[in-house]
């Protein structure tokens, strides 16, 4: 089964939040938030398997925490 990526731009939209929220809680090592893959030199991603099984996880419609 092939791995797909998301990319950095359509997991913010999907979520909803912005840029910095999303590199605070990777900062936050006590955050569960996906970590990004390294697709190239300026490029990250995500899994799109870990993403969705994160937004389950809160249990909200966007996935963004209150």
């Amino acid at each position: 089964m092939a791995t797909t990526i998301e990319s950095y731009a359509s997991v913010l939209a999907r979520i909803g939040i912005s840029r910095p929220t999303l590199w605070r809680w990777l900062r936050d090592e006590s955050n569960d938030f996906p970590r990004p893959v390294r697709l190239g030199k300026r490029k990250l991603g995500f899994v799109v398997a870990e993403v969705d099984s994160w937004v389950l996880s809160r249990g909200t419609a966007s996935g963004a925490q209150k």
